[in-house]
């Protein structure tokens, strides 16, 4: 199980640590908004293309649960990415109460029985 994403909850560091700035109207674990695909991080500095440069940015996540669903949105859990100017990043902290279950592998079909007499 992957702890659920929320508002104030860090990424992997960048030029600085990404944070959650902005999540559910509704929806709380641990009295923080949960967050949400398409929600965005607070600013912060995000690495370039140029030698050691950072530059101010806001990430929205890219990815997140295709199971559970907030205000129609798809549930982030740690792991999940956000998009940065260079690249996506996971999110690397999360709930330690509420926690949401991780992609599975689709479940192949049954093997087919030869028809009789083939």
């Amino acid at each position: 199980m992957l702890a659920s994403g929320r508002i104030g909850d860090p990424y992997k560091k960048r030029c600085s640590v990404p944070t959650n700035g902005k999540g559910a109207e509704t929806v709380y674990a641990d009295q923080q908004a949960m967050t949400r695909i398409g929600d965005k991080t607070i600013p912060y500095m995000e690495i370039v293309p140029c030698p050691k440069c950072c530059k101010k940015y806001v990430a929205p996540v890219f990815s997140a649960s295709p199971k559970v669903f907030i205000e129609g949105q798809a549930a982030e859990r740690i792991g999940d990415l956000a998009q940065g100017i260079t690249g996506v990043f996971p999110l690397y902290k999360g709930s330690k109460t509420v926690f949401l279950a991780p992609d599975e592998p689709p479940t192949p079909p049954p093997p087919v029985e030869p028809a009789a007499g083939a």
